[in-house]
């Protein structure tokens, strides 16, 4: 078995790791609609919107963004 196949093996679909949180500081409504719009199909993908930075400040540190 080569390198590269041995690395397909080990590959994980995103649909089965745990999903990736992601932190959207944004005020405004349109702009966050049109993210969450697409982003919702994304199973692998956890999106928390904040209106503005001390909200954005204190999620970051309530659920560690990557």
């Amino acid at each position: 078995m080569t390198a590269c196949a041995a690395a397909d093996r080990e590959r994980v679909s995103p649909l089965d790791r745990a999903p990736s949180t992601v932190l959207y500081i944004e005020d405004n409504i349109l702009n966050i609609r049109v993210v969450e719009g697409m982003l919702k199909r994304r199973k692998d993908i956890h999106l928390i919107c904040a209106p503005d930075a001390e909200r954005g400040l204190e999620l970051a540190g309530a659920y560690m963004p990557e």
